[in-house]
């Protein structure tokens, strides 16, 4: 890095800096929303800039500006994405600073240091701040944006064992699963991610499925896109590993759903609906509908005719599970 980059990014965090420390005594007047859209403090405009700056950078605590770093991320959280400044800042404000909080997340280093800052609790106060704000048109897309960049370092503490405890003592996986409501296909797409991210723990699946998780998951495999589908067949075969999400699926009469489904053209979809299928068929009530309702015709004719996609397109999204069309007859029957 030569000597002008280097005073350039010296520049940008030293400017960022200033403003969030202007208010870490209390000094800095309430952060007020604005009607004009286009109209931005000297804060925004920092934050802005490095979020640009640092958009595409991995590795924030290692260089010739660590230090820098360091102190931007400690001010970040601990002078602006704290309970007094989250319940009072404007969502467009609040959807910024969280953006450069996830960007330096995406260094492991940052991320442990924003689990042991009690980070799933701060999470959790945006999430109560969104759910107390109304949106005005004017600024729903930072609404959304907020909840998916919130969602997002969630799937990221998500996917570390030694984290996850945290967003349960938080009820952030509560949080994701009200998200499942939300209008906004980003919205719940994230959200779905991140319970996928939960549930790849034995120790998580009931957690999530205690939350009636499968009945608005069944919904999604009948009136959303295919994408949102192919995601919540992911959720809901994990969630079928266990006895409550069985019985969910039978009281909420999800067989003809998942039957269905098996004529989409979606392999990723259709492999996650078969498995699913073969978790719950050795229910005796289950296994019997399957019958009735004419899952077996239903399997043979995707032995026969295969299902959708080549055999190493099938493998790879089975995770290298047997894809033996035979096996999964058997389980059915």
């Amino acid at each position: 890095m030569n000597a002008s980059s280097v005073d350039n990014e010296e520049a940008v965090l030293e400017q960022l800096l200033r403003c969030i420390n202007c208010g870490k005594n209390g000094e800095q007047s309430k952060p007020v929303s604005c009607q004009n859209d286009n109209i931005k403090s000297a804060e925004d405009i920092a934050v802005e800039n490095f979020s640009l700056k640092y958009q595409n950078v991995r590795k924030f605590s290692a260089g010739e500006n660590a230090v820098l770093f360091k102190e931007v991320f400690t001010s970040l959280l601990e002078n602006r994405l704290n309970g007094q400044w989250t319940s009072s800042a404007p969502v467009r404000t609040l959807f910024r600073i969280v953006l450069c909080i996830r960007l330096m997340i995406r260094d492991d280093a940052y991320l442990d240091e924003f689990a042991d800052r009690k980070g799933a609790i701060r999470l959790q106060m945006v999430f109560e701040r969104l759910a107390g704000c109304s949106c005005l048109q004017l600024h729903e897309h930072y609404h959304s944006q907020l909840h998916v960049e919130v969602v997002c370092i969630a799937q990221k503490m998500a996917a570390l064992d030694r984290h996850q405890q945290k967003l349960f003592d938080s009820n952030i996986h509560v949080q994701l699963v009200l998200l499942l409501a939300s209008r906004n296909v980003g919205v719940l797409q994230a959200a779905l991610r991140a319970l996928l991210t939960l549930v790849q723990r034995q120790q998580s699946i009931a957690l999530v499925g205690s939350l009636n998780t499968v009945e608005i998951l069944l919904k999604i495999l009948q009136n959303y896109d295919s994408l949102s589908k192919r995601l919540a067949a992911q959720v809901l075969r994990s969630l079928c590993g266990e006895a409550r999400g069985v019985q969910d699926v039978k009281i909420y009469r999800g067989l003809a759903t998942l039957l269905g489904l098996l004529h989409s053209e979606s392999i990723e979809l259709v492999w996650n609906v078969v498995w699913t299928l073969v978790s719950i068929v050795p229910d005796s009530d289950l296994s019997n509908d399957l019958r009735v309702q004419g899952g077996i015709p239903l399997f043979l004719s995707l032995i026969q005719n295969g299902f959708p996609g080549d055999k190493e397109t099938l493998h790879r999204f089975g995770g290298g599970q047997s894809t033996d069309d035979t096996q999964v007859l058997v389980c059915l029957s």
